[in-house]
């Protein structure tokens, strides 16, 4: 699944509209210019770029001086800060061909896990869900492409440690495109790719961190169950995406049931079929 995604980052490279950085990160950029110099300055000429060839190229740079940061060794609130901003890159709209730049500079980061993490899941937090201010699957997009990134091994703690956070701005997501289509409106082929990548990541969540679906305690799983087989009822959503959601529901399956009791799910469904 890793590589799939790597392609579509590659095909939608410079296809999407340039990134518009929010007023609000603009301004926190010249707040923080007294540490870090040359990385602030590197994020302050990354939001005045309006093209996504020249954010593509900018960047790097960015992403080299990031990594400077984090070989310096600086105090943790000055890391922190600088760490929040970088990542909080990739959950902005048309963020995505940055994604790949971004991710790899982590692997500088494996000292500083835990920061990575918590400042990786307050973001999750602020930007998903249907409260969260950021736009519809930003949060998985953001994830997937670290999980798209199976080199960089230790991230996939991160990841796990917001597994549910995601899946659940997963469900949100899917459950407003659902409610769209409820009046027989058709979903665009963008939003139904959007869709596909969402439970794309929602299957990966699944099948990789399991035990932390099997202890969840605020009904996650009744609303991955619902929601996905709402998308199977629907005619309106694509092939792929039926085949996402056909996968994300085995997998679903599988947090609960044991190997025979998912055969015998199979096997008493497949005769009800034929029936």
């Amino acid at each position: 699944m890793s590589a799939k995604w790597r392609a579509l980052q590659h095909r939608h490279r410079y296809t999407y509209s340039a990134v518009v950085f929010p007023q609000p990160f603009v301004d926190s950029l010249a707040d923080q210019f007294s540490s870090h110099p040359g990385f602030y300055a590197e994020l302050q000429e990354l939001t005045s770029l309006n093209s996504t060839y020249s954010q593509v190229n900018h960047v790097k740079r960015v992403a080299s001086s990031f990594g400077d940061v984090l070989s310096s060794a600086p105090d943790e609130q000055s890391l922190s800060k600088a760490a929040r901003l970088y990542l909080e890159i990739m959950f902005f709209e048309n963020s995505t061909p940055l994604h790949r730049t971004l991710v790899s500079a982590l692997v500088k980061a494996r000292n500083h896990q835990g920061l990575i993490c918590r400042c990786f899941r307050a973001l999750c937090e602020e930007y998903g869900g249907s409260q969260g201010k950021g736009k519809r699957f930003c949060v998985s997009r953001a994830a997937l492409s670290i999980m798209g990134m199976p080199k960089l091994g230790y991230l996939m703690g991160v990841v796990e440690d917001c597994a549910v956070v995601v899946a659940r701005d997963i469900v949100y997501g899917l459950s407003s495109v659902v409610l769209e289509t409820s009046g027989w409106a058709r979903p665009s082929p963008i939003v139904m790719e959007q869709c596909q990548e969402a439970l794309s990541c929602l299957y990966y969540l699944l099948q990789k961190f399991p035990s932390k679906f099997d202890i969840d305690e605020k009904g996650v799983m009744e609303m991955i169950v619902h929601v996905v087989l709402s998308i199977l009822k629907l005619s309106s959503f694509s092939r792929d995406c039926f085949v996402a959601a056909g996968v994300s529901f085995c997998a679903a399956l599988q947090v609960f049931l044991s190997a025979d009791e998912l055969g015998l799910f199979i096997i008493e469904d497949k005769d009800v079929v034929a029936g």
